[in-house]
């Protein structure tokens, strides 16, 4: 059975995806200083890795999970 990462292109396409959102979300000014003075590239290899294996890829996923990732943001 195709797993949803198989079926949207795999590896390729979940990066894309990644790379776009970031460009988009760092553009965006009510969005952009959340990401002021943060690693891009750490935080696209790690989103890159949680949605690999979301979407049934063979990617592992080994960061911290989103409540305690996201708790000094306060949203």
């Amino acid at each position: 059975m195709e797993t949803i990462y198989d079926a949207i292109g795999g590896l390729a396409a979940v990066q894309a995806a990644v790379v776009r959102f970031y460009e988009r979300v760092t553009a965006d000014p009510e969005l952009a200083y959340f990401f002021v003075d943060m690693d891009l590239r750490k935080l696209q290899a790690h989103q890159v890795a949680f949605l690999g294996q979301a979407l049934g890829g063979t990617v592992q996923y080994a960061g911290r999970g989103m409540h305690r990732a996201h708790a000094h943001l306060k949203i």
